[in-house]
């Protein structure tokens, strides 16, 4: 039989026993571990957007046709009040991934009238080659002071390869229309524009000079 300070002792370990578990159970619950902290506070990277390339966007030329390049060139270009040339304004043409080259011509128009009968004669004033790809307007200026007025109107063209022989010229233009287009002797000739001073008696008056 177990005596009264015996069966005390027994109850003070027994208590110490159960103390040290309770505690080590509180410790536990209150450091949760270390991963799942980690896990809760890593923030998700997000995927970037996927963009094409803008070289995806433009259109191949190596297997172009005369054809369309005349077409494509032609689409391209146009002029202004003042004749300059724009090529690329209509942001609707397509671009192409390599710039093309393209000549642009300026002549000047002399007209004479003799015998009643209006003739005329061309001028080179200007012919410059630029680099276009529809992506951005290229602007080429015309010569100064070129345009119609007295005696003297305007021939422009827009063309592609080596610049026109005199064989190419138009061999014929409409001198009595104020605006209008050449028909050059040429395939290569993309856009044209002529524009000229007056018509009828007022061309008549065009008399050669000494």
């Amino acid at each position: 039989m177990t005596s009264p300070t015996g069966r005390a002792t027994l109850l003070v370990a027994l208590a110490l026993v159960l103390a040290g578990c309770s505690g080590g159970a509180d410790q536990t619950s209150a450091d949760p571990p270390a991963t799942a902290t980690a896990v809760a506070s890593s923030p998700v990277a997000s995927a970037p957007a996927s963009s094409a390339p803008a070289e995806a966007q433009c259109q191949q030329t190596t297997y172009w046709s005369k054809q369309q390049t005349i077409n494509w060139v032609r689409a391209l270009s146009e002029t202004d009040p003042s004749n300059n040339v724009l090529l690329g304004k209509d942001r609707a043409v397509a671009t192409i991934c390599k710039g093309m080259p393209v000549q642009v011509e300026f002549w000047d128009v002399v007209l004479t009238s003799i015998a009643g009968r209006v003739s005329y004669e061309l001028k080179p004033a200007q012919r410059k080659q630029v680099t276009v790809d529809g992506r951005k307007l290229v602007t080429v200026k015309a010569p100064k002071d070129f345009r119609a007025d007295g005696c003297g109107g305007t021939l422009t063209a827009v063309y592609v390869g080596k610049p026109l022989t005199e064989n190419e010229l138009p061999a014929a233009l409409d001198v009595e229309q104020a605006s209008s287009t050449a028909e050059f002797n040429s395939e290569r000739v993309a856009f044209s524009a002529a524009t000229m001073p007056g018509t009828g008696d007022e061309l008549r008056s065009c008399h050669p000079t000494a």
